[in-house]
């Protein structure tokens, strides 16, 4: 498999590989492991039945490795070149239905056989994301791919059945298995933090799946500057967030804005409020009373002051330097993560619709609420690359099985 150009100009390996290489060169070497991989599955295209694990490795068993009186077809005349839409409906229902097994996986002889009953092939074959259009639809040879037994989907046999299907360029069946892992590692509370691994953090992140929290709020201790005019009315300028500037540490990670984050949102109706208080309005996009820009620094905000009590308050309160910060309320379009030296770092790259922008008296912070959202999307990235480095792990296994099996035949 020959390296991908990604749209920032890096190159990438794989479908999950990150763009980080400066050549295509540098990513085919670096994953040499892989390309030796695909080089032999062009050789020995066999159909993964089986993935067990226990404490240092994986147990890869494919078809080839079956006695010849448990299949009717070998796997040299068998070509699985389409995706099997029923079997892929009956997957969604079951994961949907929260019917998923993340413990090992096996396919044997015994379980097809289960399927099957008296000739049953309406069962048997919904059980498998993949079919031999050139085959008889009424034999074993018609089907492969099977990702569930006992009434339940299993999330390792859907990591290898996308793993084998990518290899062989199979892309509606390795996008099916892909779609389904995604349904499953979306479903938090019981398929990622009750298990074993990550039972320590149970009690300290199981709120962040809570629905009632919808936004975010950042806080920014910048320059912000009044403006006395010729009417005797005040003006306020200063910036709710700025660009390429790694923050504090958040909780566990930290977080950059990238340039041109709030293009899409200048438009929206927003407020200008005090420390987010709807009851403290000091003007409003819609009226003309606040504007905000993106400039090169970062979201720019201006406003006049209303004539009233706490409007005053505030002038003397900020002419005094008590009150110094400025916060924006918000929702997140896309955002992406990495790991750095600095731990995780969170950008948000495009941001869905502003609320607010708030002159704030405390805290420089963001309490429990604010970071909700992003805590969330940190659990969900943290799942996807141990998905990756599973996946990863799975192919050098099965790399070094698949060596040894091409030796034993030669």
């Amino acid at each position: 498999m020959p390296a991908e150009e990604c749209d920032n100009g890096k190159w990438k390996w794989g479908e999950t590989g990150e763009c980080k290489y400066e050549t295509q060169e540098e990513a085919e070497e670096d994953n040499e492991d892989d390309n030796e991989y695909s080089e032999i599955m062009e050789i020995d295209k066999r159909h993964i039945i089986s993935v067990t694990e226990d404490d240092e490795t994986y147990t890869i068993v494919y078809e080839k490795d079956r006695e010849e009186d448990e299949t009717e077809e070998s796997s040299e005349s068998r070509d699985i070149n389409k995706l099997n839409s029923k079997g892929y409906d009956n997957a969604l229902a079951l994961v949907k239905a929260g019917k998923v097994d993340t413990g090992d996986w096996d396919f044997t002889a015994a379980d097809g056989n289960e399927l099957l009953g008296d000739d049953d092939w309406g069962n048997y074959g919904k059980w498998f994301l993949g079919i031999d259009t050139g085959a008889d639809s009424e034999t074993k040879g018609y089907y492969g791919y099977p990702y569930g037994k006992n009434g339940k989907v299993y999330r390792k046999a859907l990591i290898a059945v996308r793993q084998y299907a990518g290899r062989f360029n199979l892309t509606d069946i390795f996008e099916a298995a892909g779609k389904l892992l995604d349904i499953i590692d979306e479903d938090k509370d019981s398929l990622f933090y009750d298990t074993e691994r990550n039972k320590p953090l149970q009690k300290e992140v199981k709120d962040i799946w809570t629905k009632n929290i919808t936004m975010e709020k950042r806080y920014f201790d910048i320059d912000t500057r009044t403006e006395k005019r010729d009417d005797g009315s005040t003006t306020i300028t200063g910036h709710a967030a700025v660009f390429n500037q790694l923050s504090s540490d958040l909780g566990g990670f930290r977080e950059i804005i990238a340039e041109n984050a709030f293009s899409d949102v200048l438009n929206d109706d927003v407020r200008a409020l005090v420390n987010h208080d709807p009851n403290l309005l000091l003007g409003r996009t819609t009226s003309g009373t606040l504007r905000l820009e993106q400039t090169d620094e970062g979201l720019q905000y201006s406003f006049d002051v209303p004539d009233t009590t706490y409007g005053r308050d505030l002038i003397i309160s900020m002419e005094r330097g008590d009150i110094t910060q400025s916060s924006f309320a918000f929702t997140i379009e896309d955002d992406s993560w990495e790991t750095t030296e600095d731990g995780e770092v969170r950008t948000i790259n495009k941001v869905k619709q502003l609320y607010d922008c708030s002159c704030v008296t405390y805290p420089a912070y963001p309490d429990a609420d604010d970071l909700t959202l992003a805590q969330r999307s940190l659990a969900t990235y943290k799942e996807k690359e141990e998905n990756k480095r599973q996946e990863k792990d799975l192919v050098k296994r099965s790399l070094l099985k698949l060596k040894i099996e091409l030796k034993k035949r030669s």
